[in-house]
């Protein structure tokens, strides 16, 4: 179990999210402040490839939605990941090394993509 809330830092300001949902193979987080929320889904699932093997799935989405002001519409910031592997193998390892190249140098390969490079 992740616990009843989940600690997110973004711009080095601490959200904290309690669980508003606790199913038995998901559950969502939500933090609502005055001009935007923050939500975060956490999902569990298998089934087999075409081989026959069954896979599991482990789906995190994270979202932030600024609420509409008079001079400002609406919008909504996503971000999710998949953890894919063959049931009861781990995918930390790879997970950690893909996040850390994501963030390293102040964001540099998270800036990249956002400008499409590829």
């Amino acid at each position: 179990m992740l616990g009843d809330t989940l600690s997110v830092t973004i711009s080095g300001s601490a959200k904290v999210l309690p669980k508003i949902k606790d199913g038995t193979y998901d559950s969502e987080y939500l933090l609502r402040e005055s001009l935007q929320e923050y939500r975060a889904k956490v999902r569990h699932s298998n089934a087999k490839d075409t081989n026959g093997v069954v896979q599991d799935r482990h789906n995190v989405e994270f979202t932030v939605k600024v609420f509409a002001t008079s001079s400002t519409p609406e919008y909504i910031d996503k971000m999710y990941f998949v953890l894919q592997s063959n049931a009861g193998r781990s995918v930390a390892a790879i997970a950690a090394g893909v996040f850390n190249w994501a963030i390293a140098s102040s964001n540099a390969q998270m800036i990249k993509l956002e400008g499409w490079e590829s």
